[in-house]
């Protein structure tokens, strides 16, 4: 199966942002795994809709929802990636975001 872009090299390119004095304890981890979360968690069973397929957390209205306040500076520090890797959707770099911080920080 090919996806058209490398999962390794754009997890290595998402530990390379991770690490950063600006962040809270100077990691974004926590940051990617809310926004790789709560893309997520807009699934709705009934319509078989939402979810991280589109990411629609960079679009209104959910990107201004109280819940995603601050979450469009990870988006800004996804983006080069996201240029960088043909192939690569937002939903599949969001999610591969959070499991990335998860690794990073010791998880499983």
């Amino acid at each position: 199966l090919s996806l058209g872009f490398s999962v390794a090299a754009v997890k290595e390119d998402i530990e390379r942002i991770l690490t950063n004095e600006t962040a809270d304890f100077g990691h974004y981890g926590g940051f990617m795994i809310r926004l790789a979360k709560n893309c997520a968690g807009t699934y709705r069973t009934e319509e078989g809709r939402g979810g991280c397929d589109g990411a629609r957390i960079r679009f209104e209205p959910e990107n201004s929802w109280e819940d995603n306040a601050g979450l469009n500076e990870m988006l800004d520090l996804l983006r080069p990636i996201k240029a960088k890797h043909e192939g690569l959707s937002w939903g599949d770099l969001i999610v591969l975001a959070g499991s990335t911080a998860i690794e990073s920080m010791g998880g499983p």
